[in-house]
């Protein structure tokens, strides 16, 4: 900011000039240089002269903005956090650096970029917000997880294979295969079989040569948005591939909020102060808080700082720590996973691969143990368009994300052969998502990757300096990689800021 202004020397207008009468307010108002005539110079302006900015106004001007509390990002646990302790009377500024507020949770024209599901709805927090914002659920699997329980996979999914239809009873005797083939490979796993994955033990059933056995690996993945080879097997030890089973998810139907994802956001900006556009470079612990500056020298002051920022931004080394973080965080982070999770839509003019309305889901397997060889589709259809949405995960959204023309004609592929003489041909349009090359996200969700240890997700949730708390789904142990992570995070690192304030 100059220290100099320049103001224009002009000369006061007359005490009277005010009490004219209306039909003399034209004369007696004084003119402007461009009210003047046309034959005005710039001899004609008035004299400029320097004059110093008030001292009290430059310190007003360069000083940070302090409050109780700094919250680092706009998406929902850094929301949660924020409306938390406004309802307990606390001063609080969540900085965000993207235009909008929402984070992973993003809608566009009704269409969930982002989160989308409601996975369970008995005692979902999710669930419950979406009451207090006074939205719909439109159950989808009302029985429960179709990703991670195969048997109810043929109550919502369509299954096609080499140009036909798979049979419900086929399905049910590979769902059991799989099942014992899940049980044989974890019964003696151990917390110390840290680095055994799920993909190569199961391999080593003989069931797995199947397509359709391996087909509930392949969803075992795209739950977690990664490829079976990067997961855990002792995530799953105890697993018996029945309905009853939770996977960080609720029992009830898994929904879809109605008219998006982003409708759940205002209740919890109800109150809450937020400046878009700010993007964090460094948080630094000073003598009576935390000061959170961005790139452009804009910094804020809070007693306490909630850190919000993803996972994937984390681990990026992005934001700079005073002090720097301690390499057993440092080592913690980098230990969890980061999903890598692609929504491709397909629009066609007409919904050609309804064989079943009934069943929202599409599935089409290949002979192969490759890249694909098994895509899960949703058909999310509205009244104008007819639209499939075909979910990527793992290895196959980086094969996507690395060359997006030929992955499109791969998804193509697959549904060609799978549909056989049913296909019709290419959409006339398509759209994907593209968060792992996002900088403010770095990936789409946390996984528990194979080398992370069982503490590490509590471990990253634990403060720093006592100063800076932190929440976010890869901080929830109980249900990570979810919107009820992030929700479930944000109020624990509310009580925490709380606690600190009230000491």
């Amino acid at each position: 900011m100059a220290s100099w202004a320049k103001v224009a020397a002009t000369p006061p207008i007359a005490d009277d000039a005010s009490s004219t009468d209306d039909d003399s307010l034209d004369a007696a108002t004084p003119t402007t240089p461009t009210q003047a005539s046309d034959s005005s110079t710039d001899d004609d302006l008035p004299e400029m002269r320097e004059v110093p900015t008030p001292q009290h106004i430059k310190q007003a001007l360069t000083k940070p903005r302090v409050v109780d509390v700094v919250v680092i990002g706009a998406g929902v646990s850094g929301l949660r956090a924020a409306r938390d302790l406004v309802e307990r009377g606390r001063s609080v500024l969540v900085v965000e650096a993207r235009d909008r507020c929402g984070g992973r949770v993003h809608t566009v024209r009704g269409r969930d970029r982002g989160a989308a599901w409601v996975h369970g709805v008995d005692g979902s927090p999710l669930a419950a917000l979406a009451k207090e914002a006074s939205v719909e659920l439109e159950p989808v699997s009302a029985r429960g997880n179709p990703w991670t329980s195969p048997p109810l996979l043929s109550g919502v999914a369509a299954v096609w294979r080499d140009g036909a239809r798979v049979s419900d009873a086929h399905l049910l005797t590979r769902q059991h295969m799989y099942g014992a083939a899940l049980r044989t490979c974890t019964r003696d796993v151990n917390e110390g079989d840290a680095w055994k994955a799920l993909g190569p033990a199961l391999r080593k059933q003989s069931p797995m040569a199947d397509p359709l056995v391996r087909m509930h690996c392949s969803l075992a993945g795209l739950w977690m948005g990664a490829h079976a080879d990067e997961l855990q097997l002792r995530e799953f030890a105890g697993a018996t591939g029945l309905v009853d089973e939770r996977w960080g998810d609720h029992a009830g139907a898994h929904s879809h909020i109605v008219g998006g994802m982003a409708s759940i956001l205002d209740p919890l900006l109800d109150g809450v102060d937020v400046e878009l556009g700010f993007e964090v470079s460094s948080i630094d612990i000073v003598e009576d808080g935390v000061e959170v500056c961005s790139g452009t020298a804009r910094c804020v002051r809070g007693t306490v700082c909630i850190c919000t920022l993803p996972l994937g931004v984390l681990q990026s080394s992005q934001i700079s720590f005073s002090p720097s973080l301690t390499d057993d965080r440092v080592a913690c982070l980098n230990r969890l996973g980061v999903a890598r999770y692609t929504k491709v839509w397909l629009t066609w003019e007409e919904p050609w691969w309804r064989s079943d309305p009934g069943r929202p889901f599409i599935i089409c397997v290949d002979e192969g143990d490759t890249h694909m060889s098994s895509i899960m589709c949703e058909d999310v259809s509205s009244p104008s368009e007819f639209v499939l949405e075909a979910c990527l995960a793992g290895s196959d959204a980086d094969a996507f994300d690395t060359d997006p023309q030929r992955g499109l004609a791969a998804v193509l592929t697959r549904l060609g052969v799978a549909f056989g003489a049913a296909y019709p041909g290419p959409p006339h349009k398509t759209d994907a998502t593209a968060w792992q090359g996002d900088r403010f996200s770095r990936g789409a969700y946390s996984f528990w990757k194979v080398g992370a240890r069982a503490t590490d997700v509590a471990e990253v949730g634990e403060s720093h300096c006592e100063r800076v708390l932190f929440a976010g789904e890869h901080t929830s142990v109980e249900y990570q990689g979810s919107v009820c992570g992030a929700l479930e995070s944000g109020s624990r690192a509310a009580r925490e800021a709380e606690a600190l304030l009230a000491a």
